[in-house]
């Protein structure tokens, strides 16, 4: 298969470097072509066997990312290699992952929906940046590939409204929402979703379920900028993304002589206001769970009381049974960490026990179920020891598996 990418590489001004097992990497002048030689790869190969089934056909993953390379002969090497072998281990069978350089680059020169992942951790990559995902049709109805942690409350301030819209207005919106953020990072009991992400979605209509959904907040913090006769009013609301209740309102007057202290005030009154309704939200969260949490709750001890029947007759009901319960418990609840560290350790059984049809997909989602209980709650043992299990058995990288295994009693 890599030889028939050369047509169409050489075709996009690119030149192929060298071939590593089933792998093809190739360097280009142009990052728009490197990008619209990647989609059209993609969509050839979709092309390739319509009548096939989707699991019998060929699926490619490819990883974009823009930055400077080290040559040696013949051959490239340096970060923006590396970065763009872990990018391409994130993508989707069938999609192209890219950095958010790349995405940067090309927005608006080519005619693509792409959906933001977060800022994952990439093996042997110091730094974090964001990275992007092609087609979203790939991930419909799923949560983001990468979410930010949850073992703390969170919030995401999304980008202003802007009526009456000049580009001084927007600009001020920005600047207020960036401020927002910057001042809400301060406060150490928060998690405040990067500005990055939460810019990813001005624009896009949605509501506050799915916002939070993508972003992985408990809390979004929206407002809108309306500007006459050289006055401003800025309005502002906290939300409870899951539920889209309003938990504090209130906005602010001003005049645009001094545009920096005005929007200085907005942001320390804004804060100043938020903080007590954070706190006093998330202690009524704690006193009062909400239903589909108690739900959730219950599903997963369900299944746990089916562990036993389940490994020990692997071909009866018990295991397709509890993973089942599990599924709907994180449906409910899709940040509750027992629940998918369970549903992961659960899926891997089902994957060494044959049970799973289509192995490799299996695998996928087990990992994927137990990244996602870590990123969750980092501190929940059994995440960490359903992560170890799986880590093991998916890569056989047991130094990292054994060391996630460890952990996870000492934190009981």
């Amino acid at each position: 298969m890599p030889n028939s990418l050369n047509p169409l590489i050489r075709n996009h001004g690119g030149h192929v470097v060298g071939y590593a097992c089933d792998g093809t990497l190739a360097e280009f002048p142009s990052l728009v072509r490197a990008a619209e030689c990647a989609f059209a790869i993609q969509r050839a190969a979709g092309e390739r066997e319509p009548e096939a089934a989707p699991d019998r056909r060929l699926a490619l993953r490819i990883g974009l990312h823009f930055g400077d390379v080290i040559a040696t002969g013949a051959d490239i090497h340096g970060d923006g290699v590396n970065i763009a072998a872990r990018l391409e281990q994130l993508a989707e069978p069938g999609g192209v992952c890219f950095s958010d350089r790349v995405h940067d680059e090309i927005i608006g020169k080519i005619d693509i929906d792409c959906e933001y992942g977060g800022e994952p951790e990439l093996k042997n990559i110091s730094r974090r940046f964001g990275v992007w995902f092609w087609p979203t049709s790939l991930r419909s109805g799923r949560a983001p590939r990468i979410l930010p942690p949850a073992d703390k409350p969170s919030i995401g301030v999304m980008p202003f409204d802007v009526f009456g819209a000049g580009a001084e207005e927007d600009g001020f919106a920005d600047g207020v929402a960036e401020d927002l953020t910057s001042a809400l990072s301060r406060l150490n009991w928060l998690f405040v979703v990067s500005r990055m992400s939460a810019f990813a979605l001005k624009g896009v209509k949605i509501d506050a379920a799915e916002a939070g959904r993508r972003l992985g907040v408990r809390y979004l913090l929206e407002g809108s900028v309306r500007r006459a006769n050289g006055r401003v009013r800025i309005a502002a609301q906290l939300i409870e993304a899951s539920t889209g209740a309003h938990i504090w309102a209130d906005h602010f007057d001003g005049r645009l002589d001094d545009i920096f202290e005005l929007q200085d005030e907005i942001v320390s009154s804004t804060v100043g206001a938020i903080e007590p309704s954070l706190l006093r939200a998330e202690a009524e969260r704690i006193r009062n769970p909400r239903a589909e949490d108690v739900r959730a709750h219950h599903h997963y001890l369900r299944a746990t009381a089916l562990m036993g029947a389940a490994f020990t007759n692997p071909a009866g009901g018990a295991l397709d049974e509890s993973r089942e319960l599990l599924a709907q418990a994180i449906e409910l609840d899709p940040g509750y960490a027992p629940a998918l560290a369970l549903a992961g350790y659960f899926e891997a059984k089902a994957w060494l026990f044959g049970r799973i049809a289509d192995g490799e997909a299996g695998k996928r989602h087990a990992v994927d179920l137990v990244e996602r209980a870590v990123r969750a709650d980092p501190q929940e043992p059994l995440a960490l020891g359903a992560y170890g299990f799986v880590s093991a058995n998916s890569s056989g990288d047991l130094d990292r598996a054994v060391a996630y295994i460890e952990r996870a009693p000492r934190l009981e």
